[in-house]
């Protein structure tokens, strides 16, 4: 963990507490979101996981530039490719609401009208649910084929890799 000694007085910013979270996730077998991170092999690259500083120097332009583009919305760290750990070139800062279309549980998916036809795409599972004026949660069960829909055919674009929520 990282060194509790010295002070560098950003212990109270976003960007400390995003590095703090990152580090505590990854290695902290008891946070509860470990099993998602540290559980499955993410890692914090050694000059990140060593030292704050070195996080704040290299993430700081990507930080305020996420800072000016989601003025006024949540933000936070996001990894390019969520199979590799936290490092420089896979870490930027996006919304929230662009976060939630980037988990491992999103599925792109399709409805068939069966009567008219009519194809509605949705790249995520609530997208398609309000398009075709039904619940997410029928929606998820028509893709795992446990529940038929009077009006819709609703199939994954893509193999859902698990079906269990990520977080």
């Amino acid at each position: 963990m990282p060194c509790r000694n010295f002070k560098h007085g950003y212990s109270r910013t976003k960007l400390y507490n995003t590095w703090y979270d990152m580090i505590r996730r990854c290695t902290n077998l008891n946070d509860r979101a470990y099993k998602y991170y540290g559980g499955r092999g993410i890692t914090v690259c050694k000059e990140w996981s060593e030292d704050f500083l070195i996080f704040r120097f290299q993430m700081r332009k990507k930080y305020l530039i996420a800072k000016k583009k989601y003025k006024g919305e949540q933000f936070s760290i996001e990894r390019i490719n969520n199979n590799k750990g936290y490092y420089y070139k896979n870490c930027i800062f996006v919304s929230h609401k662009l976060q939630n279309k980037n988990k491992r549980n999103v599925i792109p998916c399709k409805a068939t009208n069966r009567k008219s036809k009519k194809e509605v795409y949705g790249e995520t599972k609530k997208e398609l649910a309000e398009k075709i004026d039904m619940s997410e949660r029928t929606v998820g069960r028509a893709i795992n084929n446990k529940q038929k829909t009077k009006n819709w055919i609703i199939r994954p674009l893509l193999k859902p890799i698990i079906n269990k929520r990520s977080l």
